[in-house]
């Protein structure tokens, strides 16, 4: 039987400016108004599907899916948005996979990636 995890992917930090991405949470808290480009990305392998789903305070807006469809095969998926955000808008990619799969970047592999950042206001 299939069971699927759903739950808040909480991403390696390689840098933080402006410290608005909570390592404890996997939330990106928008420090001020404006215009912002978002993009992630999901890695997948072993016959697995994951799917992931931008969240904007709990509303979900765009989504990824990676499906590694044979053994010892990677797959990544990804999608990206420009998006007006106010001061205080809550971010997070909420991760949907099948039992026993795992996203790379949970390991040696950084193939499971968050970025943004202001364009303007």
């Amino acid at each position: 039987m299939k069971t699927r995890q759903i739950f808040t992917i909480i991403f390696q930090i390689v840098t933080n400016y402006g410290g608005g991405y909570d390592i404890k949470t996997g939330i990106f808290t928008c420090p001020k108004d404006g215009v912002y480009f978002i993009t992630f990305t999901i890695g997948q392998r072993d016959r697995k599907r994951a799917q992931a789903h931008l969240v904007n305070n709990d509303v979900g807006f765009i989504d990824a899916v990676a499906d590694a469809t044979e053994a010892d095969m990677n797959s990544q998926g990804g999608n990206s948005v420009v998006i007006p955000l106010k001061q205080g808008d809550r971010l997070h990619v909420r991760a949907d996979r099948d039992n026993g799969g795992h996203f790379e970047g949970e390991n040696m592999l950084r193939t499971t990636t968050f970025s943004g950042f202001y364009l303007f206001g």
